[in-house]
């Protein structure tokens, strides 16, 4: 075909037509089309395929609230009224205050902060976004070291704060210890979930503290959900 095409004055001329093939074109005449005829110049090609589509602005989302918590524990009365009194400077009202637990569950803190220990919960207003959870952990870890340097006690540890957050479906806490079942936020803090709430109660994980299983403090964490729920704007979070 190429042989009797020369005879004939035709020059083999690659273009693309609508099914992409090659064919052959007659040079100069009414008869001859380019390829950038057929599919349009390169930089048009460009142009159209980077135009941006106009999209209708999505609505900002609204920003999640929840209800800032803290589990505190000493075997000293002054010590968890001073921690009470730091939070509440820092948080703001303390909202709802639990009973003083017997934390009996296990002895890992002895060494460090005695025996006959007692734990409560403070749950605090106004509700916070739970973003600002690796700074509230920090900022309770400076609160223990200034109660400890304060020399009132003989325990090298004498308050222990663990700050965390309530929502409509889970108790989060915060730790300085990385594991399986938890997400690092930065700066050294991760989270885990240590509660969810199902069924009309709060249920606990495989990894959840034992204390925290326990039906006593489940009861100030739904008195707290309650709260949360009559405090919590439209479109907050779950």
């Amino acid at each position: 075909m190429l042989a009797n095409s020369q005879r004939l004055g035709l020059r083999p001329v690659l273009c693309y037509a609508k099914t992409r093939r090659p064919c052959l074109r007659r040079r100069g005449g009414q008869a001859h089309s380019s390829a950038s005829t057929i599919l349009g110049s390169s930089t048009d090609i460009g142009r159209k395929m980077c135009q941006t589509p106009s999209l209708t602005p999505r609505p900002s989302p609204v920003a999640p609230v929840v209800l800032p918590i803290l589990a505190a524990f000493s075997r000293h009365e002054e010590s968890l009224q001073w921690g009470c009194n730091r939070a509440a400077e820092f948080w703001g009202t303390v909202a709802l205050a639990s009973p003083h637990f017997e934390f009996r569950e296990t002895e890992y803190y002895t060494a460090s902060m005695g025996p006959e220990l007692v734990k409560c919960f403070w749950a605090f207003e106004p509700l916070r976004d739970p973003g600002e959870l690796s700074e509230w952990k920090r900022q309770t870890i400076r609160w223990e070291a200034e109660y400890a340097a304060l020399g009132r006690h003989p325990e090298p540890r004498p308050l222990n704060l663990d700050p965390g957050y309530i929502t409509l479906a889970k108790v989060v806490l915060a730790s300085t210890k990385d594991h399986a079942h938890r997400i690092y936020l930065g700066q050294g803090i991760f989270a885990e979930v240590t509660l969810y709430f199902k069924d009309g109660r709060w249920q606990h994980r495989d990894w959840t503290f034992p204390d925290y299983r326990r039906a006593d403090y489940h009861e100030f964490f739904l008195a707290a959900r309650q709260l949360l729920r009559a405090r919590q704007p439209t479109g907050g979070s779950t």
